[in-house]
Order: C-alpha cells, then structure tokens, then sequence
C-alpha cells in the first residue's frame, strides 16, 4: 500500500505530493477528506468516511469559477524510495504528531487476545511497538494494521460495511507508518539507535504484504504474478534492515525470532521435497544465469521447508514468511517472463504455503497457488506438477 501523508499549504506540496497515493479528487468533498487526500462522496451533513471514522465533518464554500485549477496529483514513491533534503525538511515541518484513537485501542487488544501471532511472541512484540511508539510509532501502527485486517476478515460474512471500514483503517495506518518510517529514515544518525522498531516494522510489513498479495490479487495469473514480483522488491527491505546489525537483534527482545530459526536450519532434520525441481531446473535449457537463479531459489524453498519440519507449530510460519524476503532480483526476472521453471519454484512454495493453512494470514493461498501454476502451464508439465497436486489431494483425503 503505497505511502500518502498530509499537510497543507504550497510549502508541503512538493513533499507531500510524492507521498500521497494517486485518488480522483473530489473538489467539493469536506475539508477532513481534503486533509487525508481520500475521495469524499459529499455526502451532506456529514460524509461517509467522516461517519465511519468518528470524524467532525465540514464543507468549504462552493469553488467560484475563477478558482485556480487543482494540480494533478504526483506518482507516489515507493517504499524504499529516499526523499531529498528539502523534502525531507518540509515533510519534517508539517506531518502531524501521532494520534490514536479508541479505535486504535480495539485494534491493540485484538491483536493480543486474538494471539494473532503465537503466544510466546505476541507479548513480546507488542511490548517492543509500545515501547518505542513515541520515537518510533510506525512500529506500533504497523502492528495495529495487521490486526485490522484481521479484524476484517474476521466479519467479513457478518458484515461487509465493518469489514471494509477496517480494511480502511488498515490502509490508513500502514499509510502512516510507511509515511514515518520514510521520514526517520532520513535521520541517519538514528538508524543504529532504532535498529530493533525498524526490523519489527519491517517483518511486520512484509507479513502483511504477504497476506495482502496472497488474498487480495487473485482476479487472474498475470495479476497475482505482477503483484508477487513487485511485492518481493519490498520484502528484501527486511534483508537490507537486519543484515548489517544481526549482532543488535540477538541481544534484543527479538533474539528468540532468529535463533530458533538458525537452530531449526542447521540442527534439524534435512529433508527433500525439492530434489526433483532442483534437477530438473539444472537439466532445463534456460541460460546459465537463470539456471543458477532459478536453482538457488529450490535450495532457498527446501531451506524454508526444512525450518518448518524442525520448529513448532505454534511458529513454523516463520519459514513460509521468510522465503520471499531471501529471494534475488536474478530470481524475479525469469518469474516475470512467466518462465515455466521458475513458476514451478512458486508451485512448490504453494505446498510450504498449504502445510501453514492453519494460520490466517495464508489460510487457502497455497492451494490457490499450485492451483494457479498448473493451470497456467497446462498439460505439458503436469509430470513437474505431480507433487504439489498430490500434496493437495492427500490433505484433502
């Protein structure tokens, strides 16, 4: 969900136009709408989204015809996209403190008493958000936007008109947060300082884009495939924020999340699910660097399946969220180009997917998948296919 902030006046134009997620406007809309740069439906006395938020809602005068025209909105930055100096000194003068709600509230206590992860870790990483949510709220308003979709999820059948109410206030909150954790990093001084809220954000961001890819861009193949490569582009952030301080997160709260992964890796049980892919890429006639690229993916994904076999149920999610945060540019490429080897990788990421269905955040997204590849590339692979399929109808038997 792309970043968009507020602010007002010609001074904070530059910096917030690139910020801001591209939207019809609404020239007659109310002035909260206008502050949130989202669309208004005008509705009088109080619009809809001013309604639904527990918002004062309040019209301008109507534009006279000699009203400046309204300038077209700017492409919105991506998250790993730095602003400049002067940007930065604008978004530093006029993005609002932090605010939260009652609603906000609700979403905190969702999130423990729902054990939205397992309970050994939930406390920790709410303990960590709120510790640093006056230095670091992106941290805690990431953490909040999760459990509004799963709050969404959760009454979607009871009652669409809630569900999508949270489904916004998700997107609002990871709004934000993308909107500060942008702003900080700017602040070079302070990135050692606040290693640990922005790993957390990071990991929590890339679990919500996970599920957000996973269940909110299945209309066709090209639209999921679209969507999955440019999510993994985000995904490597988490990569590029843990890699250089490892030693500051394992003396951290954080510390049990990476060595039980480290100990179920190297001390566990080796299996091979991936040994007929792997040769099968390396007998292919794709070019010699997509073959290595395609092959150090099937290494990565039995990595992955073997961090599942060796940690708890409570916890083995960790291996499904943490393949796509390793996977390489190199790797990408060909999955772009609809290369069949390398979306049979993903058909077999589908079975790590399905073995984690238990959990929300991926519930029928590795039947989805496996389903999706092998329709895709139709009967002449259906030998390279067998396995995820079988994997699905023992399960289902």
């Amino acid at each position: 969900m792309p970043p968009r902030t507020s602010g007002s006046g010609s001074g904070s134009g530059a910096a917030t136009a690139k910020l801001r997620r591209a939207h019809r406007k609404s020239r007659n809309g109310c002035w909260e709408c206008k502050r949130r740069h989202i669309k208004c439906d005008e509705n009088r006395p109080a619009c809809s989204n001013c309604v639904i938020s527990e918002r004062t809602c309040s019209f301008p005068a109507q534009p006279t015809p000699a009203a400046a025209p309204t300038p077209p909105e700017q492409p919105v930055s991506s998250f790993n996209e730095p602003l400049s100096a002067s940007q930065n000194r604008s978004l530093l003068q006029t993005f609002p403190t932090p605010y939260f709600t009652n609603k906000h509230l609700i979403l905190l206590h969702h999130f423990r008493k729902s054990l939205l992860f397992d309970v050994d870790n939930v406390d920790i990483i709410i303990d960590l958000a709120l510790d640093w949510s006056s230095e670091a709220p992106y941290a805690l308003d990431q953490l909040l936007a999760i459990s509004a979709d799963h709050l969404a999820m959760t009454q979607v059948e009871s009652s669409a008109e809630s569900a999508a109410s949270w489904r916004r206030i998700a997107t609002e909150l990871q709004t934000r947060a993308l909107t500060h954790f942008n702003r900080d990093g700017q602040d070079t001084a302070n990135h050692e300082s606040r290693f640990v809220p922005r790993f957390l954000f990071s990991s929590l961001l890339s679990l919500h884009m996970l599920y957000d890819t996973l269940t909110q861009y299945r209309a066709t193949f090209h639209v999921f495939i679209e969507r999955f490569c440019n999510s993994v582009c985000l995904h490597r952030g988490v990569k590029s924020t843990s890699s250089p301080g490892y030693q500051t997160l394992i003396r951290s709260p954080l510390a049990p999340f990476f060595l039980g992964v480290r100990d179920a890796a190297e001390l566990g049980d080796k299996g091979d699910e991936c040994a007929p892919l792997i040769t099968l890429i390396e007998n292919s006639d794709l070019s010699p660097s997509a073959v290595e690229a395609c092959s150090t993916a099937a290494h990565t994904l039995q990595w992955a399946f073997n961090v599942h076999r060796n940690l708890p149920k409570s916890v083995n999610v960790q291996a499904a969220s943490a393949f796509p945060v390793v996977l390489s540019d190199n790797y990408i490429e060909p999955v772009r180009k609809h290369r069949p080897e390398a979306l049979l990788v993903l058909a077999y990421y589908g079975v790590l997917l399905h073995r984690c269905r238990h959990v929300w955040l991926f519930g029928d997204s590795g039947a989805f998948l496996i389903h999706l590849i092998a329709d895709h590339l139709g009967s002449y692979w259906k030998d390279a296919l067998r396995w995820p399929l079988e994997e699905l109808e023992r399960d289902q038997g």
